[in-house]
């Protein structure tokens, strides 16, 4: 089996090596991918406190906010004045 060395003699194997990098890639996506959905759920919750209404954000979903027919997306939902 191959043996990934660095200059010490220290080594990881193959399947190692990739354990590594997958945790390395998700840590990665972790950093990021958390302060954004933070801000947008606060985005998404003020913006449904302004229109009076109940609102939720999912990550996957986006913003969803209450009407009279269920939960629709923010950007579908137009207000009478």
């Amino acid at each position: 089996m191959r043996v990934f060395r660095d200059k010490n003699g220290y080594g990881l194997n193959a399947f190692g090596f990739i354990l590594a990098t997958v945790g390395v890639v998700v840590g990665i996506l972790l950093v990021l991918c958390v302060p954004v959905y933070l801000v947008e759920s606060n985005v998404c919750t003020s913006k449904a406190d302004a229109m009076d209404r109940d609102g939720y954000y999912g990550f996957w979903e986006g913003c969803m906010v209450e009407t009279d027919d269920g939960y629709f997306p923010l950007d579908q939902i137009r207000e009478n004045q």
